[in-house]
């Protein structure tokens, strides 16, 4: 093991594994979240204690590392306070200076309206940030391990949700909300749950077919059965978009086996066409599956109100924003008053919105940012070694920022520290000193 990452593998495990377990209620549960932020902090105290650095820095991973504080820095530079004279004259702020003027205040205040709240949004990057570096540091065969930990808290979060359907929503939910009686596993949220199942689904088939101890045929029933087991259990949560979504995962899953030679062999065709054809009829034919085509029949949504208004409040705080995590307290103030319900609206359901309310013009260049970094690392070449795993994070990568489009995946510390694992895999491992890595 290397001498770089040796001592990180183990916090990792724990750091992604309490995440999955204890971070998917969002806001929910503070506590929760808590106890993963002290892991996380435990675990960056970790990796920034060595004084050498884990071979050369590549330009890439130079440019991950500032994005990554660019973001950090962003909730802590809202909350430094200015002058009223400056505080005053930014968009949006209209309301409270005027309450200000009316108390005779005459104080200083930072740029986000909702201090307590950005502080806590600023704490919720701690876990992500320290995964993404933790990962960096570990060699291909302990970021194998480390998918272990994942595939295995979604193939748990999936048979929890079998016992929450199973139940009738009267038992097992972790947490009590409007999703009660779907297939949410770990989560509050069935489209959350949804979302682990795929990137699940996607890590375990490339396990599995770059297993070394498995025969071709033993390859192929493998993966073919962890795609029929985790479509069923995404397909539970009833979640449209999880749904529209399973094609990516699912045929990702199956490109790992097409991808290697096994596929060639009829010993292998025979059983994967059996099984494709069986899932094929298990989803035409399961209840929740036809849950699911009504409602994408019945398509009607809230969310678009939700877009509409939240657009509204972006025109009104640019160009600085409103602060991170303050979308509940701007939201309140331009909600339509005839749309008022006795459930308030935690987010946007776009997440792309969202950050242009809290972050303005500063999020929207963080953004493309992000995206152009994405774009290179996905670019990147690498070796087989690498293939799937790279291959199997692009996917999932991929299908949590589409959700983002119409939900807000990563507003969850499960989801979000999954995303910091995934864009470290996006990077080359570093090259144990006593031999070459095994594949992954």
């Amino acid at each position: 093991m290397s001498r770089f990452s040796g001592s990180f593998f183990l916090p990792s495990c724990l750091l992604l594994g309490a995440a999955i377990l204890l971070g998917g209620s969002g806001a929910a549960a503070p506590l929760n979240n808590l106890a993963i932020e002290l892991i996380a902090l435990g675990v960056l105290i970790l990796v920034v204690l060595p004084r050498r650095s884990p071979g050369q820095t590549s330009g890439a991973r130079k440019a991950s590392i500032l994005l990554l504080g660019l973001i950090v820095a962003t909730p802590l530079f809202q909350l430094i306070p200015l002058p009223p004279n400056i505080w005053t004259g930014l968009p949006g702020r209209e309301l409270i200076a005027q309450i200000d003027r009316v108390v005779g205040l005459h104080v200083w205040r930072p740029l986000s309206v909702d201090p307590e709240s950005t502080w806590l949004a600023a704490a919720y990057l701690l876990a992500p940030a320290a995964m993404f570096l933790a990962t960096l540091r570990l060699t291909l065969d302990e970021r194998r391990r480390l998918f272990l930990v994942l595939v295995c808290g979604a193939a748990l979060s999936a048979a929890l949700g079998v016992f929450q359907v199973a139940s009738g929503g009267m038992a097992f939910h972790l947490y009590k909300n409007s999703h009660n009686g779907f297939a949410t596993g770990f989560f509050g949220n069935r489209n959350h749950q949804a979302d682990m199942l795929l990137i699940g689904m996607l890590f375990g088939a490339a396990l599995a077919a770059r297993s070394r101890r498995l025969t071709p045929l033993l390859k192929s029933l493998l993966v073919f059965s962890l795609v029929i087991a985790f479509s069923a259990g995404v397909i539970a949560t009833t979640s449209r978009m999880a749904f529209a979504l399973l094609p990516i995962a699912a045929f990702g899953a199956f490109s790992f086996v097409i991808a290697s030679d096994i596929w060639k062999r009829p010993v292998v065709a025979i059983p994967a066409a059996v099984a494709i054809g069986a899932a094929g009829l298990v989803i035409a034919t399961t209840g929740a599956a036809g849950v699911v085509f009504e409602r994408f029949r019945n398509f009607t949504d809230v969310r678009t109100q939700y877009w509409g208004e939240t657009l509204y409040a972006v025109e009104s705080f640019l160009p600085w924003g409103s602060g991170i995590g303050t979308f509940d307290v701007v939201y309140r103030t331009v909600e339509n008053l005839n749309e008022v319900q006795s459930v308030y609206t935690n987010h946007a359901h776009n997440d792309y919105l969202q950050i242009l309310l809290e972050a303005g013009v500063w999020g929207g260049l963080l953004l493309a940012l992000f995206a152009g970094l994405l774009l290179r690392l996905s670019a990147r070449r690498s070796g087989p070694a690498e293939r799937f795993s790279r291959r199997a994070a692009i996917l999932s990568i991929l299908i949590l920022l589409l959700h983002s489009g119409v939900d807000y995946p990563l507003r969850t510390l499960a989801l979000l520290t999954t995303l910091g694992m995934l864009m470290a895999i996006l990077h080359p491992p570093p090259i144990p000193d006593h031999s070459r890595a095994k594949s992954v």
